[in-house]
């Protein structure tokens, strides 16, 4: 069983159009010769902001050190997939993704344990736009407020959030589509179990597509899936390639401050439609 999360994760990575801004997928993090065995540094593996670069972040991270504190290096991974085989790999200490992927990982692969993040951050999931978008971005915005006052997001995290266990891919998810309804080009990873990912078979699946094809029902739209990389996600909307991206996060709680580091310039963001706390996964000591 410990093996179905990474089958899972190389065929999405298979499926993934890429696009853009390239980050670190391709160049997973190298452990370098002058790290020692008494080494404090950990080397952490995150997926790629869409508003900070690698080294802008690990100069926040620097200037925020604290004596007898880790010293700490983060790597940008533009793929889920790649960046938990940098783990497997040993190339990266641990992973900080947000808690229900974290406990997905976990589920599947018993030499991985979760831990909680070292101090309580909070990491809020909205959808990202283009600037001149604020019309959609509103109605989209209005909805996802209903849908959380009418108990709808209640039923979409319990079908679709956390029903792993026992599963080896995340729930699929069907959109309604009519003649009459207008296309919206929504952008996912397809890489990020439970929160969006695309199975072997080509089909949507996770939280984040169930809230999407929910919101094409409730506005009228058809719901048109497009997989592309996490740092690619700006590059997406700017050149039109997609009207929305899911998702976009908004970080509270860290010692410096990273609340805007996903939301470019020139993009805005809708409502939060989940907040999560971030976890660490690392493999367990032998």
């Amino acid at each position: 069983m410990k093996k179905r999360l990474v089958t899972v994760a190389l065929a999405a990575t298979l499926m993934l159009v890429v696009s853009g801004c390239g980050g670190m997928a391709d160049k997973p993090a190298e452990k370098t010769a002058e790290r020692t065995a008494d080494s404090n540094e950990i080397i952490v593996g995150r997926l790629a902001y869409a508003g900070i670069s690698e080294e802008q972040y690990n100069l926040l991270v620097k200037n925020s050190h604290k004596q007898g504190e880790p010293e700490i290096t983060t790597k940008f991974f533009d793929t889920f997939s790649n960046m938990k085989l940098a783990l497997d790999s040993g190339q990266i200490d641990e992973i900080v993704i947000n808690e229900s992927t974290a406990k997905y990982m976990a589920a599947w692969d018993t030499e991985l344990e979760v831990k909680d993040y070292n101090e309580p951050v909070t990491v809020s999931f909205s959808m990202l736009l283009k600037a001149d978008n604020k019309e959609l971005c509103k109605k989209l915005s209005d909805t996802i407020t209903e849908m959380k006052d009418d108990g709808t997001f209640d039923d979409l995290e319990t079908n679709y959030l956390y029903a792993y266990i026992g599963e080896a891919y995340p729930k699929p998810v069907k959109c309604e589509h009519k003649d009459e309804w207008k296309k919206l080009t929504v952008a996912v990873t397809g890489d990020l179990p439970q929160m969006d990912f695309v199975s072997v078979s080509g089909e949507p699946a996770g939280y984040s597509t169930a809230v999407a094809a929910e919101l094409g029902k409730r506005l009228g739209y058809n719901i048109e899936f497009l997989n592309i990389d996490s740092g690619a996600r700006a590059t997406a909307l700017s050149s039109g390639t997609a009207d929305v991206v899911f998702w976009s996060v908004s970080v509270t709680g860290e010692s410096f401050n990273t609340e805007n580091i996903d939301i470019p310039d020139g993009t805005i963001i809708t409502a939060p439609y989940i907040e999560q706390k971030n976890m660490i996964v690392t493999k367990k000591s032998k």
